[in-house]
């Protein structure tokens, strides 16, 4: 995007008699490279302006704010329609057309820029709003996914500072159960999203938890939906060095796999996962242990807490000795230890006893 920065100030755009006959004397070209150096020139002021998105629009603003879009039009045709007119009146048609398109279509560009502009400090803030509430309107929901589906088709900037803010999004939407709006999101902005470790984290909660609840219930539809998806989101925690949490949501899946004939995956992820660091051994188990209980992640009991609940308790009627294994080491240990010192909350504690009981 070229800035442009207009103000209502006539000086700015005085020349002589003879400069602007010269102009017109040559060719087309030379036409458009003055319009190119009066933009250049404007532009030079503002390139050191530390926010990108503000630095292109500063005095513009301020120039519509008092003399609105149609104004910034008048002043620069009606000023070089003068300039040009006083030079040579039958040239002045021609010229004036070549410089009217070339700013409408400047001004055009920093209008659309500009709605762009809006609509990400609208989604800022809603993000901001969601993340500080325990609960949210639907009207609230429908406006920010509205936000989100105007900035896509806008070719909005898609960058970190963006996804920082998306993720509060997406975290509030997975809080409270909102699958088809997070599908919606997801399909807005895909894979980039798997790419922000946060986003990461919280899809591979929400998906995976998706996926295993349609394993369980043998949902064909969803499986053949939500697969291909669980195994991006696995891809991607590995990708954004959280490994434990694709073992995690893979020891789930060997329930409905592990009485296969010839098939020894769950070994294969046990091998896995003595291979993480201490630190990391410790967030799989916390993990594996969370889930056992829905009332370690959700506010109130939803059937999807149940099933998963389910799930891991099996896997862990299974498994039990070979997670216990996991804890061998004095330092994972210390560190669920500390973790229950740093949550303070009931998963952690009573993760810490079955450790003590086990170890």
């Amino acid at each position: 995007m070229r800035n442009i920065q207009i103000l209502a100030n006539n000086k700015r755009f005085n020349m002589s008699k003879d400069d602007v006959s010269q102009i017109i004397n040559s060719d087309e070209n030379l036409v458009r490279n003055f319009i190119s150096s009066i933009t250049n020139a404007v532009n030079k002021k503002v390139e050191d302006r530390e926010s990108k998105r503000h630095r292109n629009f500063s005095l513009i603003l301020a120039a519509i704010a008092l003399t609105g879009t149609a104004g910034i039009y008048s002043i620069i045709t009606t000023t070089i329609d003068t300039a040009v007119s006083e030079a040579i009146s039958k040239e002045r048609a021609s010229v004036s057309s070549i410089i009217a398109k070339e700013v409408e279509r400047e001004i055009s560009e920093v209008n659309d820029q500009l709605k762009l502009d809006k609509l990400f400090q609208q989604i800022t803030y809603l993000a901001f709003s969601l993340d500080f509430k325990n609960s949210f309107s639907n009207s609230e929901r429908d406006l920010v996914v509205n936000y989100l589906r105007q900035y896509k088709k806008g070719n909005g900037e898609v960058d970190e500072e963006f996804f920082t803010y998306l993720e509060k999004i997406v975290d509030s939407f997975s809080s409270a159960y909102l699958d088809s709006h997070i599908d919606e999101i997801y399909e807005l902005y895909g894979d980039r999203m798997l790419e922000h470790p946060g986003i990461s984290i919280t899809l591979i909660d929400h998906y995976g938890r998706r996926y295993l609840a349609a394993l369980h219930d043998g949902k064909k539809e969803e499986i053949d939906l939500l697969s291909p998806i669980a195994s991006k989101v696995k891809k991607s925690a590995i990708r954004n060095n959280s490994p434990e949490l694709a073992i995690a949501l893979e020891f789930g899946e060997s329930v409905f796999t592990q009485n296969t004939p010839g098939i020894d995956h769950v070994e294969n992820l046990f091998t896995q996962a003595k291979l993480l660091s201490d630190g990391d051994k410790s967030i799989l188990i916390s993990r594996l242990f969370r889930y056992r209980k829905s009332e370690y992640w959700q506010k109130r009991k939803r059937y999807i807490g149940v099933v998963i609940g389910r799930v891991y308790d099996e896997f862990f009627a299974e498994n039990e000795k070979q997670i216990v294994e996991l804890i061998v080491s004095d330092e994972v240990f210390r560190k669920l230890a500390a973790r229950a010192v740093e949550y303070s909350d009931p998963l952690q504690t009573d993760l810490l006893k079955w450790a003590r009981d086990n170890k």
